[in-house]
């Protein structure tokens, strides 16, 4: 073997080692990329199930909230409802007590009556609202020691007082003490 056929060898021998070196080194290569690629899918797939369960309890908090303002809205509609329809039937009932003039003045009397027992046989003074202080001067000639106070905003009945202490008799505070029960009944008749 001549030296040219040597050299030929050792040139093929360490072109097939080079050869096998780059196969060597490019099956390596593709093994990292594919576990770089594997540690990849994962990482993304554990941050996609972590942004969707996230996404899940935001989106369930969100459903929550509205959830919660539209009963509160429907519960605030309901009250108002409520409270006008109360509104409307104390109005009514006042109305009805009114319409008969001579009626209206008797329970105005023993509306007086009841607070003179608590306030005693003082001069008493009495507010009524604007539209009945008219009838003070019927009302003075059933009752004894009693004397004209100014008119006042209230829906109807009467306030007696005296110096020291008064006796709400006006409507206003006599169906306010009673709205609970107004609204049990109601609640109770329509079933909610």
């Amino acid at each position: 073997m001549g030296i040219r056929e040597m050299l030929d060898e050792i040139k093929l021998e360490t072109l097939n080692e080079a050869n096998n070196k780059i196969e060597e080194a490019k099956k390596k290569a593709n093994e990292m990329i594919i576990s770089k690629i594997n540690e990849l899918e994962k990482f993304y797939d554990e941050k996609r199930k972590a942004f969707e369960t996230e996404l899940a309890s935001m989106k369930s908090k969100l459903y929550g909230k509205v959830e919660m303002e539209f009963m509160k809205e429907e519960e605030t509609k309901k009250a108002t409802l409520y409270n006008n329809l109360i509104e409307n039937l104390i109005d009514e009932v006042i109305e009805r007590i009114k319409k008969d003039e001579k009626k209206y003045e008797d329970l105005l009397v023993k509306l007086i009556e009841k607070a003179r027992e608590k306030l005693g046989n003082k001069k008493i003074k009495l507010s009524f609202s604007f539209e009945d202080e008219k009838l003070f001067e019927k009302i003075a000639k059933k009752v004894k020691d009693v004397e004209k106070s100014k008119a006042v905003s209230i829906k109807g009945g009467v306030i007696c007082f005296t110096d020291t202490e008064y006796v709400d008799g006006s409507f206003d505070s006599i169906f306010n003490n009673s709205r609970q029960e107004i609204l049990k009944i109601i609640v109770d008749e329509i079933g909610e």
